[in-house]
């Protein structure tokens, strides 16, 4: 007598085997959550992340470890609400930490940073560009500091080094404006900008968390009491913030 086999079951016994979801690699800052990664899904924040996040080993650059609690807790950043935290509020020092397995990116500082004429020209060029296309992020408070012209003389404040790459920390133009620069091959690209405080990439502090063999880098902005930071990628050379964190008095 034959043996007949109900067709939902020969359907799965055909079915190829679901796959495992990949490895989720998170990044906090201190204590705080900032994003995570997977293969399959790519960069993402909110609960999925702190679901990820929860109970993982992560490591900082300096090599030290440690493992994240099972629950992540509301925190505030210098005053600033809203952010998930895996550890106690103490736990500062400014420094990234990430999942086991990622790799971290050399990016030191460069100790007299210098750049050529033409990629002084080319920086100006730039900025008078961007103010053009984006004048409400560069304004200040000041009408008449805002209707200066843009000059092309700007003096380095900073410099980090990612392989042949360069994020160059300028400030001037005529009207004291403050930006990060990526120095690449002759292209310059603005990382980020601010009117009032200083902003660079912040050095030793690079990533490459989704492993396509170029740097994450963490650009740092404003003053003593306002302070920004966001983890930047690079999609054809153009930066691109994945997550941002601000903390304020």
């Amino acid at each position: 007598m034959p043996i007949v086999i109900p067709l939902t079951i020969a359907l799965g016994l055909l079915a190829p085997p679901t796959p495992a979801p990949s490895k989720t690699r998170a990044v906090l800052f201190d204590a705080l959550l900032v994003a995570c990664h997977r293969a399959d899904v790519g960069w993402f924040t909110g609960p999925a992340c702190e679901a990820a996040a929860a109970g993982q080993a992560v490591v900082d650059h300096r090599g030290k470890a440690r493992t994240l609690p099972q629950a992540a807790a509301e925190a505030p950043c210098g005053g600033v609400e809203g952010y998930r935290a895996f550890g106690p509020d103490s736990l500062g020092g400014g420094r990234l930490w990430f999942s086991k397995g990622v790799k971290p990116i050399a990016c030191p500082a460069e100790k007299a940073p210098a750049i050529s004429a033409a990629e002084r020209a080319a920086i100006a060029a730039a900025v008078k560009a961007d103010v053009v296309a984006r004048p409400a992020a560069w304004a200040t408070w000041s009408p008449a500091r805002d209707g200066k012209p843009i000059e092309a003389t700007f003096e380095v404040r900073g410099s980090v080094a990612v392989g042949s790459r360069r994020f160059v920390s300028v400030r001037g133009f005529g009207r004291d404006l403050r930006a990060v620069v990526g120095l690449a091959g002759g292209a310059v690209r603005i990382i980020e900008r601010h009117a009032f405080g200083p902003v660079g990439v912040v050095p030793d502090r690079c990533l490459d968390v989704d492993g396509d063999g170029h740097a994450e880098v963490w650009v740092a902005s404003g003053g003593e009491t306002e302070r920004s930071y966001g983890l930047v990628r690079f999609v054809d050379g153009w930066p691109s913030t994945i997550a941002a964190v601000h903390c304020g008095d």
